[in-house]
């Protein structure tokens, strides 16, 4: 079989096998969807309104309610597709017929679907490729990744008062909400919109919420919903199986009553078979097929642990110990600590376990509701008999800010990250209007417009609204230019006098070895490596 015969059957087996592994998730998925339907909370005389609980909550916690306004105005800040991964993906979207709500993208698909690098992951990205279907602007998805972000706050801080039990601690919501909003991971996952760990952290807090509250009243409601929670994110990223599966499985080994067939925990125990043969079918199978190599990163087996990754340890090793001594049962809590271990582990022996990265969203949030409990068990309670609710909340927030203070004096703090993603994504949109107008400018002289460019997060899809008449890629690894879009497409071309060389990115003028001499630099917005930059050849 030739090898463009092989890719194209290739394809096929790709889309196939993802069409119908998907459709049976997605019917698992309405079926569980059903089931919670059916069964509708009870409305007693005192029932209260989801909008008119949210309006309660906002007056009782206002100085929360600000912080989560202020957070969210600064992530639509300066928002717009300039993220690195980002503008691919995008134009896709603007270049198909907008008044086609329910069009696939392609390249949303592609990009999760069709790696074949033995990695697992056909769902991350999809609630950006479903929000497509509804709106072009950034900005609108932005505001949905703060309603996600909010919500995991909220219901985690809900998991952690239940499992803390009453009374109700103060200052409980303020202090989660401060620990993981400001934490550089969560900067860097939230603030960018590319990362699947926001979209898994998202679907770890809603399966939690309705875990517990399935352990509490037994309502096939919450059990339906937890099932289906886990069911989409274990497809959502390769390891994420561990986090859905290590709860049940504790609770499964520890309370004689759930070893059922038809029990809850043994419905999320059964997902690590599925994953195992859909993994099988969708990645292992075409990535063997097609030779590839496993996705590997430099940090590999490296750790750089902080604080709360020690917290995390610390505080699980506690656990532990009074369970196996039994002045404490094992808890949900206990169950999201050893997932969350395991998930660490899983990353430190793949691509690393930096601190500050989104890999680690799950591990922090974990981590937060640790902290969370701690505050409720052990600090709250005794603050609690000497000053007033107002004093104690004063007194959470001030350590919160504290330790925030601190963890800001290392390398790559949140307001750094969240700093250097707005200052990059401002100076690639600056360098492309600006690339635009010098196109326009040209054009509007009589003279040929030709932009060469290196291929890296921007490519010739990227750059066809700049309307040039020839868009030219070199190609690094050949040496060579050719013609990408417009005059003589797909033919090879040599540099010449007037020619744009455009540089958004990580690419530099010395990747074209001696032909970059001729280049003059006419253009630039930041002196970092990714500042972006435009040539002209003298």
């Amino acid at each position: 079989m030739t090898g463009a015969a092989s890719k194209q059957w290739l394809l096929a087996y790709n889309q196939i096998s993802h069409a119908a592994v998907l459709s049976l998730v997605g019917l698992m998925l309405a079926w569980l969807v059903v089931v919670a339907c059916r069964d509708p909370a009870p409305e007693g005389p005192n029932a209260i309104p989801l909008q008119r609980r949210l309006w309660l909550g906002m007056r009782q916690h206002p100085v929360v309610t600000a912080l989560f306004a202020t957070y969210t105005l600064a992530m639509l800040h300066g928002t717009s597709w300039f993220y690195p991964e980002f503008p691919d993906l995008y134009q896709g979207i603007i270049n198909s017929p907008l008044i086609d709500n329910f069009q696939l993208q392609e390249r949303f698909i592609a990009e999760t679907m069709q790696r074949n690098s033995f990695r697992f992951f056909p769902l991350a990205h999809q609630d950006l490729h479903a929000l497509s279907w509804f709106t072009p602007y950034v900005k609108v998805w932005m505001l949905v990744s703060a309603a996600q972000l909010i919500t995991i706050v909220v219901l985690s801080t809900q998991i952690v008062q239940t499992l803390a039990g009453p009374p109700e601690r103060p200052g409980l919501l303020l202090l989660m909400a401060l620990m993981f909003l400001f934490v550089p991971a969560t900067g860097w996952g939230f603030f960018q919109l590319i990362y699947c760990e926001r979209l898994l952290t998202f679907l770890l807090a809603g399966y939690a919420y309705f875990f517990l509250s399935y352990q509490r009243t037994g309502r096939r409601r919450h059990g339906a919903l937890t099932l289906a929670f886990g069911l989409v994110a274990v497809f959502v990223k390769d390891i994420a199986v561990l986090l859905i599966v290590t709860p049940a499985l504790l609770r499964w080994l520890t309370v004689a009553e759930t070893r059922r067939w038809r029990s809850v925990e043994t419905g999320l125990i059964a997902l690590l078979p599925l994953v195992g043969v859909a993994y099988g079918i969708l990645s292992f199978v075409p990535s063997v097929i097609a030779e590839a190599t496993p996705f590997s990163s430099d940090g590999q087996w490296t750790v750089e642990a902080d604080w709360r990754l020690l917290t995390l340890v610390g505080f699980s090793a506690f656990r532990l110990e009074a369970i196996i001594r039994r002045r404490q049962r094992s808890t949900l809590l206990d169950g999201l600590n050893l997932a969350s271990i395991l998930y660490a582990l899983a990353l430190w022996a793949s691509v690393g376990y930096p601190y500050a990265s989104f890999w680690t969203l799950p591990v922090q949030l974990v981590t937060v509701m640790d902290l969370g409990f701690i505050w409720c068990r052990g600090i709250a309670p005794h603050l609690g008999r000497r000053w007033g609710a107002a004093t104690v909340t004063g007194v959470g927030a001030a350590s919160s800010l504290l330790l925030l203070g601190l963890e800001h004096r290392a390398p790559d703090s949140f307001i750094d990250r969240v700093t250097r993603i707005k200052t990059t994504q401002s100076r690639w949109e600056q360098t492309f209007t600006t690339m635009t107008d010098l196109v326009r400018q040209t054009r509007e002289r009589g003279e040929a417009v030709n932009v060469i460019f290196m291929r890296s997060y921007f490519n010739q899809h990227t750059l066809q609204s700049l309307k040039a008449d020839r868009l030219i890629e070199y190609h690094r690894q050949r040496e060579t230019f050719k013609v990408v879009e417009g005059r003589h497409k797909g033919k090879a071309y040599q540099p010449q006098s007037g020619d744009f060389l455009l540089i958004i990115d990580k690419r530099q003028r010395q990747d074209l070895g001696q032909s970059g001499e001729a280049f003059e630099e006419i253009a630039r917005h930041g002196n970092s490596k990714r500042g972006g930059r435009i040539f002209r050849h003298r």
